[in-house]
């Protein structure tokens, strides 16, 4: 909605306001979103889960974590907040 991204469920009921510059889908319970030039992650009520502090953020593989970017490195994120720097 006027650009910006937000969720609704199956009923078509606004879930996660119209806030995010980018949102990804679900998985695991959780979705990569960005505001501005920052991404990270948030719960199906809309929680800020992961602060947005990467540069880029995939959706959970479904084994249990996600892909971040920051500072020209990627790394595996956990549901705890801990990145596995490669």
């Amino acid at each position: 909605m006027n650009g910006l991204f937000g969720y609704i469920n199956r009923e078509n009921e606004l879930v996660v306001p119209y806030k995010y510059d980018t949102a990804g889908s679900f998985s695991e319970g959780w979705a990569n979103v960005s505001l501005g030039e920052k991404c990270g992650y948030i719960d199906l009520t809309g929680k800020e889960t992961v602060p947005f502090i990467y540069d880029a953020a995939t959706p959970f593989t479904g084994e249990g974590y996600g892909r971040v970017k920051k500072d020209g490195r990627w790394g595996n994120i956990r549901k705890d907040g801990e990145v596995s720097w490669q």
